[in-house]
Order: C-alpha cells, then sequence, then structure tokens
C-alpha cells in the first residue's frame, strides 16, 4: 500500500509545486489572495487556523535547516526571501500540509490543473485526500488493513460503483489507489504484487472483511 501511496504523494507535491509556481512566482504558498478567506480564519475552539499551523511546520522545519542539506544550502546562499521556493519546502512539508495547501485553494482552475494529472475533476480529488491521507498514517504506523472499516470515505465515482465497492472496505482503497496509479505511473505492477499476496495467504484470510467475495481472484478488479 506505501508503494504506491508515495507515488501520489510525490506525484501531488510535484503538480502542486509545478502548476502554482509557474502560475504565480516560487513562493506562491505565501499569497494569501490564492487561498480561501479560512485559511486565515481561527476556529471557535482556539485552535491554530490552517494557515498557522502549515506555518508552524515549515518554521519547524527551516529551524533545523542543518539536518537537511537542500534547506541549509537555500539559507547559505540567499538572506531573503525567509522561506525557501515551494519545490524545497513542498519536500520537507508533511502529507497533511500539503493536503491542506490544496483544499484551501480559492481557484478552481488552479485546483482542476492540479487533479488533471490524476485524472479527475477537482471536487472528486478533493474528496480522496483525507481517505489517502489516513489510509497513509495506518500504513506509517503498520497498522493492520485488511478488516478494517475505514473511516474516511471519498465521494461515489463512477469507477467505485463500476467495482461493486462496499463503502468503507480495503478493496475501495485499493480500487482509488489504481485509478491514481493507472494515470501517474502505468506501467506500474503495484496490482500484480498486490494479487500476489492476496494468493500467498489465501487460505489464512477472510476476504470478505477485504469487500472481496472469498473466490477474490476472479474479481473484475484485478483486469480492471
Amino acid at each position: 500500500m506505501l508503494d504506491v501511496i508515495e507515488r501520489i504523494e510525490i506525484a501531488l507535491r510535484t503538480a502542486l509545486s509545478n502548476h502554482l509556481a509557474l502560475s504565480y512566482n516560487p513562493w506562491w504558498y505565501t499569497n494569501d489572495k490564492l487561498f480561501k478567506s479560512s485559511w486565515c480564519t481561527t476556529s471557535r475552539n482556539g485552535r491554530k487556523n490552517p494557515k498557522e499551523a502549515f506555518f508552524s511546520e515549515l518554521n519547524a522545519i527551516c529551524k533545523k535547516r542543518k539536518h537537511n542539506e537542500t534547506i541549509k544550502r537555500y539559507y547559505d546562499q540567499y538572506s531573503s526571501p525567509k522561506y525557501p521556493p515551494s519545490w524545497i519546502a513542498l519536500e520537507f512539508l508533511s502529507f497533511g500540509k500539503c493536503t491542506s495547501l490544496f483544499r484551501y485553494l480559492r481557484s478552481h482552475h488552479d485546483k482542476n490543473a492540479i487533479s488533471n494529472v490524476f485524472g479527475v475533476h477537482h471536487k472528486i480529488f478533493e474528496s480522496t485526500l483525507e481517505p489517502l491521507r489516513y489510509t497513509r498514517n495506518l500504513c506509517a504506523h503498520h497498522s493492520r488493513l485488511w478488516d478494517r472499516w475505514f473511516v474516511y470515505k471519498p465521494r461515489n465515482l463512477k469507477e467505485l460503483k463500476q467495482a461493486h465497492c462496499l463503502p468503507g472496505t480495503l478493496k475501495e482503497q485499493l480500487v482509488l489507489l489504481s485509478l491514481f496509479l493507472n494515470k501517474i505511473s502505468p506501467q506500474s505492477s503495484w496490482k500484480e504484487h498486490m494479487y500476489d499476496l492476496f494468493g500467498r495467504y489465501e487460505n489464512f484470510v477472510a476476504f470478505e472483511h477485504m469487500g472481496f467475495n472469498q473466490n477474490w481472484s476472479t474479481d473484475p478488479f484485478w483486469n480492471a
């Protein structure tokens, strides 16, 4: 799972930086006009607003620049602007902060240009970000996935309906990941590796807990 999630994560970071840096400037993320008003709005419970949370993380990264050679090199050469260009900053920011940048963008044109990389409308792509972030964190903490009910679910994509996915199941996650991977890395053999993994443990796993039938190998997903 991490193999494909990492590819999607890198593709998002790259699409964000490439489109917005070329459309505006390398420090686009410091321009409040590019974001919705809620980007700077403090919540009622006193928690940091999205902008404050973003720059809190970025400041911490820049403060520890001696541990990051790329950021250190930037500050060795330049005294301003205060922050490095987006293609450096986004390399070190958490996936959650990168998805936050996308969600709070004001322009639908910008969102569509970025989500087109993944072959879906920006509203569809936005609905998948929290499910992807949630699944990524589960994987990063080595949590079990096969029998998990996924709390965060994407919008009703036609591809999920065509695959007869039960919302909240691992199968829904697999179809979603495969949909994006077909766009950003069409030569990947990830699905074949997953098929082999299923086959290796088919006598030990209840596939209905994943959203598959017990005769999982005949599911159209593998050939889609």
